[in-house]
């Protein structure tokens, strides 16, 4: 099946007009009759509409490999990277097994010996149930498309997820709360950039991909209290709209960083990470600089080989925190060495905070999630609050 960038050609075979796509001849028709032409117009307006090709005058069953290099073609300007590299994922595993088989065939007892082979690949148990899921909506997808008939997709329902502790899929480790003091003796060794990117995630219980995000022009500034009002966000697909408040000691970072700036400009800026890291090495040298490196420095200034990126990513701002922790703890005594944790530990930490400080519903409203369960899941707080009364309990049974 080919990619789907511009739409097949009208053709000619023989005394027949026909259009040939996806391995396939389709005729539409007498050559230079009115029924090939509106058969043509209805072919691109489907092809245009579905991002696959109609099936018009063909019984030919569409197969596994077409239905998931159609979907895979459509997918790359829909989902982001991550998603896709799921579905992506999902879909070639399938491939492994039944590659070649006609998509009217794929059932429930397929579904599960995809299912297994997750499992055979060392995937955690909820990440087997996410692939699962993925490869039901492809064949959804299928089913708009007029590819895979109703009753299969429906069929695939069925198929139950991986229950706890009833399966040999791993159990993914909860993501615990990074404490505080860590993030504390974490900033010292961060790039002034992404130690402000970290307290100002931490203070607005930000994900890191909204404080990657962040634009000027995306921040009001005009109450006591700044309103952060992100664009794409999680859950903007279902429609939920994100309000980040910031208030007075988020406000002196932010104001530090959007000096100068547009409204288009992001708020922390890989460039200035790279200018504020030569400038630290250039501090630490305890050599003269030469002429020839400066000469050098200039030149790869005026053209550079890579530019920077426009803004960091969840990646590359997790990557610059763990990579500083594995440097600084190569420095660093035994008994001052810093755990290893990422950006997702900091909103896990700030919604613990607001349930156990202020109750659930506003740790829910304050993290942007619209069910009190999700956030319930985020929030640690129970743990605290045993821990807490055990230590009570400890001091009070010792000084009896």
């Amino acid at each position: 099946m080919p990619k789907l960038n511009r739409p097949p050609k009208l053709g000619r075979d023989g005394d027949y007009a026909a259009v040939y796509t996806g391995g396939k001849k389709i005729r539409l028709g007498r050559w230079d009759s009115e029924e090939a032409q509106v058969n043509y117009r209805r072919f691109i307006a489907e092809w245009a509409a579905v991002g696959v090709s109609a099936d018009i005058g063909t019984k030919k069953t569409c197969l596994l490999d077409e239905l998931a290099v159609g979907f895979l073609t459509w997918g790359k300007g829909v989902y982001g990277k991550s998603d896709y590299g799921n579905y992506r994922t999902a879909i070639e595993t399938a491939l492994e097994i039944y590659s070649g088989l006609p998509v009217d065939q794929f059932g429930p007892k397929a579904l599960i010996v995809v299912q297994n082979r997750f499992v055979e690949k060392g995937y955690a148990r909820q990440y087997c149930n996410k692939l699962t899921g993925f490869v039901r909506a492809i064949f959804r997808w299928g089913v708009i498309r007029e590819l895979v008939p109703l009753a299969i997709a429906d069929a695939l329902k069925y198929v139950p997820p991986l229950r706890e502790w009833q399966t040999t899929a791993r159990e993914s480790t909860p993501r615990e709360d990074v404490p505080d003091e860590v993030v504390e003796a974490t900033l010292p060794h961060l790039l002034p950039t992404i130690a402000d990117m970290v307290c100002v995630q931490r203070l607005a219980a930000m994900r890191p991909s909204e404080v990657c995000n962040m634009l000027v022009g995306q921040i009001d500034r005009s109450k006591e209290v700044w309103l952060y009002r992100p664009v794409k966000h999680k859950g903007a697909w279902r429609k939920h709209y994100r309000t980040v408040a910031l208030g007075k000691p988020e406000q002196e970072i932010l104001e530090r960083r959007m000096a100068g700036k547009g409204p288009d400009q992001h708020v922390f800026s890989p460039e200035e990470a790279l200018n504020e890291r030569w400038k630290r090495d250039a501090a630490r040298r305890k050599t003269k600089v030469q002429p020839s490196q400066v000469a050098r420095k200039e030149k790869r200034a005026a053209n550079p080989k890579r530019k920077s990126r426009e803004s960091y990513n969840s990646n590359s701002y997790c990557r610059s925190i763990t990579r500083v922790i594995a440097s600084a703890n190569k420095r660093l005594p035994e008994d001052q060495q810093i755990p290893h944790w990422t950006p997702y530990q900091l909103r896990h930490a700030a919604v613990t905070e607001l349930t156990e400080k202020d109750g659930l519903d506003v740790a829910r409203a304050v993290a942007g999630q619209k069910s009190i369960n999700v956030t319930q899941r985020y929030n640690h707080a129970d743990q605290k609050i045993a821990e807490n009364t055990a230590k009570k309990r400890s001091k009070r049974l010792g000084s009896e």
